[in-house]
């Protein structure tokens, strides 16, 4: 899900209305939506009633347009945050509202506690194996830095290291590699060269 103020709409991912087999309406209004980028538009032909929750306490639902998007699943746009009457923090990137006489606050996932545990960010193997289980595509980044003051590597990460000695060099460059062949689109985006 994505909390999206530049967005004049609500919309849903015909990919997750059809996997969850969510009921859709022809839409009262049909319209060409320009979507990310100009000169591209969809037809938008149905809405849908979408219901979710976001933890323990906040359960919803909206109305949200169905077009075919990978971003994310479920974009909830200037409707949404009008409707809820949502106050935004944009220092904090915090959403803040009253649902149902309760106080809600929205966080962004990367806002952690400060606790030990969690800042070190290593996974047992048990639990790397359970949360590769549960995506299609798992990354994982390993640092090696050397400290001056403790140049000891955690037991917990030697296996690792052993096991992927030819991805870690022993001194890393300077700088960033050369630019591969290819050129950039106007939008920004990098086209390589075949």
């Amino acid at each position: 899900m994505i909390i999206d103020g530049g967005s004049c709409e609500n919309v849903v991912s015909t990919e997750m209305v059809e996997k969850l087999n969510l009921p859709t309406e022809d839409h009262p209004e049909p319209y060409q939506l320009t979507w990310l980028k100009r000169g591209i538009h969809i037809k938008v032909t149905k809405h849908c009633l979408v219901q979710f929750s976001i933890g323990k306490t906040y359960k919803d639902e909206v109305w949200c347009e169905v077009i075919p998007m990978d971003v994310c699943h479920l974009l909830l746009g200037r409707p949404w945050q009008f409707d809820r009457k949502i106050k935004h923090d944009g220092f904090r990137n915090i959403y803040s509202f009253v649902k149902d006489g309760i106080n809600i606050t929205l966080a962004p996932l990367d806002s952690r506690r400060n606790t030990e545990a969690e800042s070190t960010l290593i996974l047992t193997k048990s639990a790397y194996e359970y949360e590769a289980k549960q995506e299609l595509l798992v990354f994982a980044l390993v640092v090696q830095e050397v400290n001056e003051i403790v140049a000891d590597v955690p037991p917990s990460i030697k296996p690792l290291l052993a096991e992927y000695t030819d991805v870690f060099p022993k001194e890393i460059p300077a700088e960033l590699p050369l630019m591969r062949d290819g050129s950039f689109f106007e939008d920004g985006s990098f086209c390589p060269v075949q």
